[in-house]
């Protein structure tokens, strides 16, 4: 119930982060994602070997509003992660980037699974596909890194228009190195990560 807590377990663990934002007290999906996911072995079970489970509740009752240890950093996190609705699971790494976002589907966990399966590969295809463009632009020289600047603006590109453009985030440290690198524009890489960055 507790983000920071949560992170620092899935650092100890090296394990990834399932966080659910939720009304538990009034929002009559997230109470049928409880019953029919969250709730269930099957699920517990699966879902803790790959993540830390973490479950931020945004109540309206006085009493359930009591049992949140720290409410205002759940509104923190919520704000960050630009949650709008409930509920919303995002799977992230521990460097807190949020690769896949999910919700209530029906189908129970017979529906919910093969979905988280599917999600946490993907993104962890994606983590993998950033970590070595980084490695590549580290090793590069200045001509090198202008080429790769363009295979990332066009990976960027490619992701922008899936999952409302989440993975593509992924990329802008790197674009954001490439300013720091290139602060005066001499190297002739600040332009074109200018431009991958507003795109």
């Amino acid at each position: 119930a507790d983000f920071d807590e949560g992170m620092a377990a899935a650092r100890a663990a090296e394990k990834h982060l399932f966080v659910e934002f939720t009304g538990s007290d009034w929002c009559p999906p997230c109470q049928r994602l409880e019953a029919e996911v969250l709730s269930q072995s099957a699920f517990v079970e699966h879902a803790a070997k790959d993540f830390v489970l973490v479950k931020l509740d945004f109540p309206r009752s006085e009493e359930v509003k009591a049992k949140v240890p720290d409410a205002e950093r759940n509104y923190e996190v919520q704000q960050q992660y630009g949650i709008t609705g409930y509920p919303t699971v995002l799977l992230m790494n521990v460097e807190g980037f949020a690769y896949a976002q999910l919700g209530y589907m029906p189908g129970g966990t017979e529906a919910f699974l093969p979905t988280l399966d599917e999600s946490r590969s993907m993104g962890m295809a994606g983590l993998a596909e950033r970590d070595d463009l980084a490695k590549r632009l580290g090793e590069a020289d200045v001509e090198g890194k202008r080429e790769l600047l363009v295979e990332l603006q066009a990976r960027m590109e490619e992701l922008a228009s899936q999952a409302g453009g989440r993975m593509a985030k992924l990329y802008l440290p790197l674009l954001e190195d490439l300013l720091a690198e290139d602060a005066d524009g001499s190297r002739g890489l600040r332009e074109p990560a200018l431009v991958a960055l507003l795109e």
